[in-house]
């Protein structure tokens, strides 16, 4: 939206007769205001998709600077304005100065062009944009941003992410229920080997201890009596080295089976992470869908030469001077 005028008059031009004149209303504070002409049209618009549930209606106001050249009025350079027409001035404030109007902006015929031309360029570049995410299934509601609708996916994408977990859960609960019974089995069985281990431990001891102090108390050194306690000893010290390997054993079958729990959290946990990163809302691609209004849904208001008031900051550049 640029201005580039540069020759002013201290009242406003004369316009074509019959045409419709407005006044944007400035604010009225500082010094050096300076009306600039455009052409406005405040619109009544209709946007309806029966598809998408979609019957929303919106009043705004399009206003279009005219300069000389080429192409008097460029609507994709439009200006959408916030003033209500029941706002509008029919009269500026004084003291302000007047751009000259250009030479097509004195040709009536002009404006009925334009205005056919703002018609156009409404049905065709001033859509309704709603966003509609296919994994969800769900649709943005009418002036919903981007932002305000992935913040919706997100609560949807939790109550989905934590139903799949759940199912997830369940398809590996019967595997880790048979290895917690494994392993319950196993800490029995270990148990057992280590309690039996240790009394064949202390059989041991007492098989060769009775041995040595009857071999150092008896008369003969080798004698049948002595003999035998040996030989009980040293099958006692057999069973012990038996007990030993069976707990080790024991030991071993308790690892594996503990491996195997510790390989299967980390399975789901895996699992569960790549659901997170599946579920998450901000890089969820958006459909964007564009619902653009009929010619019979665009009602026009008002529509005319407007005079858009601006002023100079302090720097000398033109800002305008409206809300």
């Amino acid at each position: 939206f640029f201005i580039r005028y540069i020759s002013v008059t201290v009242l406003p031009p004369i316009q074509p007769m019959h045409l419709a004149l407005f006044y944007l209303p400035a604010s009225g504070a500082g010094q050096g205001m300076s009306f600039f002409p455009a052409v406005g049209g405040w619109l009544y618009v209709i946007y309806s998709n029966r598809r998408y549930g979609i019957d929303v209606s919106e009043a705004f106001a399009l206003a279009a600077t005219i300069e000389d050249g080429p192409l008097p009025v460029d609507w994709d350079q439009a200006l959408e304005i916030g003033t209500a027409s029941g706002d509008i001035a029919s009269s500026p404030l004084p003291g302000a100065v007047f751009a000259n109007l250009p030479a097509a902006a004195n040709r009536a015929a002009e404006y009925k062009k334009w205005c056919n031309d703002m018609l156009r360029w409404v049905r065709q570049n001033r859509p309704l944009i709603i966003y509609q995410s296919k994994k969800y299934k769900l649709t943005s509601s009418p002036g919903e941003t981007e932002g305000a609708f992935r913040a919706r996916l997100a609560q949807a994408a939790r109550e989905q992410r934590d139903l799949t977990v759940e199912n997830l859960r369940r398809k590996y609960a019967e595997e880790y229920a048979v290895l917690q019974d494994r392993r319950m089995r196993a800490e029995q069985v270990l148990a057992r080997e280590q309690e039996q281990a240790k009394a064949k431990k202390i059989e041991s001891v007492i098989s060769f201890g009775t041995a040595i102090l009857g071999a150092f108390l008896g008369r003969k050194a080798v004698s049948s009596g002595n003999v035998t306690r040996m030989g009980t000893a040293m099958k006692s010290a057999g069973r012990l080295s038996k007990e030993q390997m069976d707990v080790a054993r024991a030991q071993e079958t308790m690892t594996a089976v503990n491996t195997k729990i510790a390989d299967l959290e980390t399975r789901l946990q895996n699992d569960i992470d790549k659901l997170d990163a599946a579920y998450d809302p901000a890089s969820e691609p958006l459909e964007e869908v564009r619902v653009n209004p009929r010619s019979t849904d665009i009602t026009l208001d008002i529509f005319g030469l407007l005079w858009l008031p601006y002023r100079r900051d302090p720097g000398g550049r033109l800002v305008p001077d409206w809300s």
